[in-house]
């Protein structure tokens, strides 16, 4: 039995419009990074990567649409 899962997404977009010719032309060949899982580890490293690394788009995926929203959000879910 098949389901569509829709998984919810962090999406930061700094790359602008990207070309076959400005990706072969680029000194940073990972131009994107997906990561799976917004918990303690992947949400708080793709957020330093994210500011660190503005020319490179990340996408974070997690099964949990209330941490997701969470991240979007101005309280974030983690604290140190």
């Amino acid at each position: 039995m098949a389901t569509d899962l829709k998984i919810p997404l962090i999406t930061t977009d700094s790359t602008k419009d990207v070309t076959t010719d400005s990706i072969s032309q680029s000194t940073n060949p990972a131009l994107r990074i997906c990561c799976i899982g917004a918990g303690y580890v992947g949400g708080p490293t793709c957020a330093i990567i994210a500011s660190k690394c503005p020319d490179i788009r990340i996408t974070v995926v997690d099964v949990s649409a209330e941490r997701i929203a969470a991240w979007n959000s101005d309280a974030l879910p983690i604290f140190e």
